[in-house]
């Protein structure tokens, strides 16, 4: 079995009624005082896919101590 990831970002955000991270404390039981930044979902992977080498990375847009 092969997982995968997916990075959600919550702060900011609305949800349904309140803020993303208003539900999610709610849903999860996260005590007051805490806030959700973000969630990592893990799961069986649907799809296999080819990786990136070095030689893919689009190196213009990689900045080195400054913008």
């Amino acid at each position: 079995m092969v997982f995968g990831a997916c990075w959600v970002h919550i702060r900011s955000r609305m949800g349904q009624r309140k803020t993303s991270d208003e539900e999610i404390r709610a849903l999860l039981g996260v005590p007051n005082g805490y806030t959700v930044l973000n969630l990592i979902a893990i799961g069986e992977k649907g799809e296999i896919k080819q990786g990136y080498t070095e030689r893919d990375l689009d190196k213009s847009c990689v900045h080195y101590e400054n913008y």
